[in-house]
């Protein structure tokens, strides 16, 4: 029973309340850029352009994800401090995940999005045993 709350949670957090914009834009993205020291002509260097904007959404994201894990914590009845240690597990895992492809989709399209569900739903079924949900 719980397990399927928490893949209910899950699957509605990550694909009900997350909006394209967060979709787009929670992932760093890396391009060539340019680097200057002091005046000097800079240096090309791959690096990432939007990291702290990304992190942002991303942050967003999680957050709302994870609020649909309260009701969970309280309906296996955890106490306050448990509780709160759940839903901070599951805010940090879930990040973690969400901050880069884990494969690539150049020979199958769907691959980066089932890879990505895989660790997410894996990572869910760890915190229930953890947490003894």
């Amino acid at each position: 029973m719980i397990s399927l709350l928490l893949l209910a949670a899950h699957l509605v957090g990550d694909f009900v309340t997350q909006t394209p914009w967060m979709a787009a834009n929670k992932l760093v993205k890396y391009e060539i850029v340019y680097r200057s020291s002091i005046g000097e002509p800079g240096q090309p260097f791959l690096g990432p352009t939007n990291f702290w904007f990304s992190a942002a959404v991303r942050a967003l994201h999680v957050t709302i994800y994870t609020a649909g894990f309260a009701p969970i914590a309280w309906f296996c009845r955890l106490s306050v401090d448990r509780g709160v240690s759940f839903l901070v597990a599951v805010w940090l895992t879930h990040f973690v995940t969400d901050c880069r492809r884990w494969a690539s989709d150049k020979s199958w399209c769907a691959k980066p999005i089932m890879v990505d569900q895989a660790i997410h739903i894996t990572t869910l079924a760890i915190l229930g045993v953890l947490f003894k949900l």
